[in-house]
Parts: structure tokens; C-alpha cells; sequence
């Protein structure tokens, strides 16, 4: 979508259109399957419907914001970037994992995941230095020094990028299936898998504070929390043995 943009120029529009035609059309034809089929699949398959909402929340927010959206470039590629980490692979990660036997695919989506909203991260602080605004804070860098002018967005936006890369890499350093130190210890894949659910919360949440930010009180406002709220659910609540 993002490489339409610059090749196709003002017919943006309709070349988003035909991406997010082609990735609903896909979700629907995988909704049809039946839960016969998807436990025929193995594991992988079974969590085949809770992947897609959250693949799909997030290439319908991304095609809103290419669509409808009007942005410098690095604060677009802030914007797109986090909505496709944070709301499509970070929570694919966490139900990949769900299944038995996908602790390696579940490591490459959740790196993807980090490398994605480095890069974002990066995109919004080359943005803030092109216009001269200050970082994390809309006003000052003490947060107490006047709460009314602090973006609550990039207060709870860096909490969650620290907290999302921290457990990735120590369950990088502990829980690697081939070099992980600690990788049998079912206490650390507690702790890993709940501090997970954390930070896809704190991520999302901060996602939402973006949105509202950005569009105020609207129907997509509202839509989006809305999904980030569905997406939530699923990766707390969502359980492999309901397709047995």
C-alpha cells in the first residue's frame, strides 16, 4: 500500500482499495472453512480465524489511514508501521504460540514484530526532529511539570515499546527453542507468556490513544477500539482445544 502511494500517486485510493478487496476476500473464503477442516490442519490451523481478525483489523486501519489520511511521511510511517505491528503481528505471535510445536514461528513473527516498530519508533522521532517538536512530551520532558500538556499517547506509547522489547529479548536469551539457557523452566514461560499478554494490552492500548489522537471522537475512533479490544480478548481467552 505504502509503495502505491508513490508509484501510483493520486490513484492511491483506488490501489488501497484492491489490496484490502483481495485481503477481506481471503478472510472470508477462510471463515468458510469448517472446524472439521481447520483441526484437519494441525495446530497451525486451528488458530487460522483468530490470525485473521487480527491481520485483518489491521489492514483495514492501515488502508483507512492511506486512504483517508492526509500525513507527512515519516509520521505515516510511524502510524503504519506501529498499527501493523501492534495490532496484525504482535497478537498473531502470541496466537501462533498456542499451538504446540510453533515456538520458532512464534520467535520470527514476534521479531518481526520488534523490528517493525523500531522502525516506526524511528519514523517518529526523525518526524519530531523535522518539525522541531519535542519527544515523548508535547511540552516538556518532566512529566509532572504540567500533566495537562503531556501526550499520554507517547507517555504510553514508549512504555509499551520498552516493555514489548524487553520480554521479546529475554525470552530470546531464555526461552529460545536452540539456544535459550532456560528453555525447559515452565515458570519463566509463565512469566513470558503473561508479561506478553501485558504488553500486547499496553500496546494496543497506546495504539488506540494514537487513533483517538489523531481522529477524535468518530465511528473509526470507535471501530478501532473496538477491535483492539476484540484482538485483546482472543489473545488472553482464545484456546487451541475448542476446535478438538
Amino acid at each position: 500500500i505504502i509503495l502505491s502511494c508513490n508509484i501510483f500517486g493520486s490513484t492511491t485510493s483506488q490501489q488501497a482499495s484492491y489490496v484490502l478487496d483481495g485481503i477481506i476476500n481471503g478472510f472470508l473464503s477462510q471463515l468458510a472453512l469448517s472446524k472439521e477442516v481447520l483441526s484437519k490442519m494441525g495446530g497451525i490451523g486451528r488458530v487460522a480465524v483468530p490470525v485473521g481478525i487480527a491481520a485483518l483489523s489491521g489492514a483495514a486501519a492501515v488502508g483507512h489511514l492511506v486512504i483517508n489520511g492526509s500525513f507527512p511521511t515519516m509520521f505515516l510511517l510511524h502510524i503504519v508501521g506501529m498499527t501493523l505491528a501492534f495490532v496484525a503481528i504482535g497478537p498473531i505471535a502470541a496466537l501462533v504460540k498456542k499451538a504446540p510445536g510453533n515456538t520458532m514461528l512464534h520467535f520470527f513473527v514476534a521479531a518481526t514484530t520488534s523490528f517493525t516498530a523500531m522502525g516506526a519508533y524511528y519514523a517518529i522521532y526523525q518526524h519530531k526532529n523535522n518539525i522541531g517538536k519535542p519527544h515523548v512530551l508535547t511540552a516538556s520532558w518532566n512529566p509532572f511539570e504540567n500533566l495537562s500538556q503531556a501526550s499520554w499517547h507517547a507517555l504510553v506509547g514508549a512504555g509499551a515499546m520498552i516493555t514489548w522489547l524487553f520480554g521479546g529479548l529475554a525470552g530470546a536469551v531464555f526461552l529460545h527453542p536452540v539456544w535459550g539457557i532456560d528453555q525447559n523452566d515452565k515458570n519463566k514461560r509463565l512469566v513470558h507468556k503473561w508479561h506478553g499478554r501485558i504488553a500486547i494490552g499496553a500496546t494496543l492500548f497506546a495504539c488506540s490513544l494514537g487513533w483517538q489522537k489523531l481522529f477524535g471522537d468518530s465511528y473509526i475512533t470507535y471501530a478501532f477500539w473496538a477491535a483492539c479490544v476484540a484482538i485483546f480478548l482472543l489473545v488472553v481467552f482464545f484456546r487451541v482445544s475448542k476446535f478438538k
